[in-house]
């Protein structure tokens, strides 16, 4: 399966881009690849047991557990985004999940539907500065997709118990991410410490630093290719 793209089920795209450009070409899951950034040279060089967690257009994963970056059995662990965060009550199970509630997609679609907007004609920058204006539904919205990602952490912490959790994507960059986040999950459970949860170091650089890497430590440390 090719996850939110359709058209890339049952396609091998090492090989197509191989016989493209005629030069080696390794595949890894985008948030795999933030992970391996943050321990090659980012803040879990020093962490065995850690998660990170991209926001942006969804939500998304990767777990390291004693220093190696866990899989499953099908290649689809750390799907984070697919979590049910908020019961399910209604049926749809999407618009029950994390990645509906705690992600960029997710806050203009409700927050157009509420205005009579289309949501294509907004970003999440514009949502936000209508929240840092005092908009209502921008407000209401904002702290929906604050408290979904802390339920999110919390539940992450407690079946991982990691030393770091690491929030990566578009929206890391904003300031007031992490303080918000840790404040919503310290006030969940106060055996958690909000220190733990940190911004990647990469940011949205995060996904092409770890690629390189895994590129790296296929073809040249395990002698492959040149």
């Amino acid at each position: 399966m090719g996850g939110a793209i359709k058209d890339f089920d049952g396609f091998n795209i090492k090989n197509y881009l191989e016989e493209v450009t005629k030069l080696p070409v390794t595949v890894e899951n985008d948030v795999n690849c933030v992970a391996l950034a943050e321990k090659w040279k980012g803040k879990a060089k020093d962490h065995q047991h850690f998660l990170c967690m991209t926001v942006g257009t969804g939500v998304g994963g990767a777990i390291f557990i004693n220093d190696q970056l866990y899989r499953g059995v099908s290649f689809g662990a750390g799907e984070f985004g697919y979590m049910i965060t908020h019961g399910a009550k209604s049926g749809a199970a999407l618009k029950n999940t994390l990645s509906w509630n705690g992600s960029i997609t997710g806050i203009r679609e409700r927050y157009a539907a509420r205005k009579g907007l289309q949501a294509a004609d907004l970003t999440g920058l514009n949502i936000f500065q209508a929240y840092e204006a005092g908009d209502s539904i921008a407000l209401l919205e904002v702290e929906r997709f604050y408290d979904s990602l802390a339920i999110g952490i919390h539940n992450l912490y407690f079946l991982f118990n990691p030393s770091k959790i690491l929030i990566g994507g578009a929206v890391s960059v904003r300031e007031e991410l992490i303080p918000e986040l840790r404040k919503r999950v310290t006030s969940l459970n106060g055996y958690i410490k909000g220190d733990c949860i940190e911004a990647c170091q990469w940011n949205n650089d995060a996904g092409m630093i770890g690629a390189l890497y895994h590129h790296h430590q296929t073809y040249v440390q395990e002698g492959r290719r040149e």
